[in-house]
């Protein structure tokens, strides 16, 4: 499996009255992977998948790069969307990449499984209504919340 068949798979669980674009380009390092609209709100998503499911953090080799945390960072900095896709076996999560860009590549799966928004196992679940209000939220109500 790879971050392309987590795209091919989470294609059928998002909401469909959405628009998405799987972004393939060198021109913006760090540009994640998908950018969507549903319902007037815009942001991104970034995939990944873990190679190595059983380690105890399994994106600590294959995480976010330099080049996507910086892109993260600049975006999340100027109040844009990024949210994080994460696969770990059939496990996946859908975390705030506003919140927790930073420490992603050092979490257990454990970690993953409290900060995320979402998780589901790949195949049994089918969260659509779910992801369709994550993605419907302009600002979830933590960032509100720290922000205040």
């Amino acid at each position: 499996m790879s971050e392309a068949s987590l795209w091919d798979y989470l294609k059928t669980v998002l909401p469909f009255k959405g628009h998405y674009s799987r972004i393939e380009s060198d021109t913006s390092q760090g540009f994640p992977d998908v950018h969507y609209t549903v319902m007037g709100y815009s942001g991104t998503i970034e995939l990944k998948f873990a190679h190595n499911p059983r380690a105890l953090r399994p994106f600590s080799v294959r995480g976010l790069r330099k080049s996507q945390l910086d892109w993260i960072a600049d975006e999340a900095a100027a109040d844009g969307r990024v949210w994080i896709c994460s696969q770990v076996g059939e496990q996946v999560f859908f975390l705030d990449g506003n919140l927790y860009w930073k420490q992603f590549n050092g979490y257990t799966v454990k970690q993953l499984e409290h900060f995320c928004e979402a998780s589901w196992l790949r195949g049994v679940d089918i969260p659509t209504d779910l992801l369709y209000g994550i993605l419907c939220n302009a600002v979830p109500s933590r960032v509100k919340k720290a922000r205040q």
